[in-house]
C-alpha cells in the first residue's frame, strides 16, 4: 500500500514535468522562446510580485501584527477553498478524493493534496500575488519571503497531521498538542480531518472537520467544523475513504479516478442540467448513471 501511494505521489512529479515542457513546446509553436516557456513559472512568480506591489497601503500595521493580520485573511480564503474541495463534486472527485484514499497515513503516501493533473501549477499566481497584495495593504513592502518562513514554521508538526503511527505520541505531548492548535492546518488536529469515523465526522461523507486554515483553528471554530482530539485512552480513529471501499491498486486508475468519472457522467447522462449537476452538483448528488472507477470491480 505504502508502495502504491508513493508511485503515485512520484506520477504527480512526472506530471509536473511533462506540463513545464508542453508549456515551453506550446510557446515556442506561437514563436516565442523555447527556455522562456520551460521557466513559465519562473515568470509566472515575477508577475504576481509586480502585480503586488502595485497595491495600495490602506493602513500601516507594526512589522508583526501584519503577520497575523495576512495569515487570518489567508487563512479565509485557505479554509474555503479547502471545503469547497470536499463541497464541490468536481473538485473532490478530480482534485482532493485520492489525498483521502490511504487508510495509513504517512508522509510519503498523503503528501499530494491536489492531484491528478497538476493543477496547482496555475495556483502559483493567485496564491503568490494573494500573500503579497495581502501584506502589501497593511505594510510598505509586500512580505512574501517573511510569510514564506513563517508557513515553514508552521509545518514543523506537520507529521503529526499525516502520520498514523505518531498519533498517541501526539495525544500524550502537550507541546505536540498546543503547537499543532496554533499551526491548525499542519498539527496533529488535521488526522481528525482524515478519518471516516461516522462518530466523528457527523456522518458527512467527505471529512468536514478540521478543515484548517490561519492560525488557531480559528475558521473552523467560526464555521462550526472544528473537532476537539479524541481521548487517549480511545483507539486511533479510522483513516481513509466512506465506507472503506476495496480500491484499485493501479495507481495511474487511482490518480484518474475521479476525471474519469465525470467525463463517463457527462457522456452518459442526458440533459443540460444533468451534465451541469455532474461538474457542479455537491458531493452528497449522484447522476442516474455513473461509475466509480478507484473502486475494485471485486466488491
Amino acid at each position: 500500500t505504502l508502495l502504491l501511494y508513493a508511485t503515485v505521489n512520484g506520477l504527480n512529479f512526472l506530471f509536473i514535468i511533462a506540463v513545464c515542457l508542453l508549456s515551453a513546446a506550446t510557446l515556442y509553436a506561437l514563436g516565442y522562446d523555447f527556455n522562456y516557456g520551460l521557466n513559465l513559472l519562473q515568470h509566472a512568480y515575477q508577475l504576481a510580485e509586480s502585480l503586488a506591489y502595485q497595491t495600495p497601503t490602506l493602513i500601516e500595521l507594526p512589522y508583526v501584527l501584519t503577520f497575523f493580520v495576512v495569515f487570518l485573511i489567508h487563512g479565509f480564503f485557505h479554509y474555503w477553498i479547502h471545503r469547497l474541495c470536499h463541497m464541490n463534486r468536481f473538485l473532490w472527485l478530480v482534485l482532493h478524493r485520492f489525498h483521502h484514499m490511504p487508510t495509513t497515513l504517512t508522509n510519503a503516501s498523503t503528501t499530494v493534496v491536489i492531484i491528478s493533473v497538476p493543477f496547482f501549477l496555475f495556483m502559483l499566481l493567485p496564491k503568490v500575488f494573494i500573500y503579497s497584495a495581502l501584506s502589501k495593504l497593511f505594510y510598505p513592502e509586500p512580505l512574501l519571503m517573511e510569510m514564506f518562513f513563517f508557513s515553514i514554521i508552521l509545518w514543523i508538526p506537520d507529521p503529526y497531521a499525516h502520520q498514523t503511527a505518531l498519533y498517541k505520541e501526539a495525544l500524550r505531548s502537550k507541546f505536540i498538542r498546543m503547537f499543532s492548535f496554533f499551526a491548525t492546518s499542519q498539527g496533529v488536529y488535521h488526522y481528525l480531518h482524515h478519518t471516516n469515523d461516522p462518530e466523528l465526522t457527523a456522518k458527512n461523507k467527505t471529512n468536514l472537520i478540521n478543515i484548517g486554515g490561519g492560525i488557531f483553528h480559528i475558521w473552523d471554530i467560526v464555521f462550526k467544523t472544528y473537532h476537539p482530539l479524541t481521548p487517549i485512552e480511545d483507539k486511533t480513529p479510522p483513516i481513509g475513504l466512506w465506507g472503506n471501499p476495496n480500491l484499485h491498486h493501479n495507481p495511474v486508475r487511482l490518480l484518474l479516478s475521479g476525471l474519469y468519472q465525470v467525463l463517463f457522467e457527462i457522456r452518459h447522462n442526458q440533459g443540460l442540467k444533468a451534465k451541469l449537476m455532474c461538474v457542479l452538483g455537491s458531493t452528497s448528488y449522484s447522476p442516474e448513471i455513473t461509475r466509480s472507477y478507484h473502486i475494485s470491480e471485486a466488491e
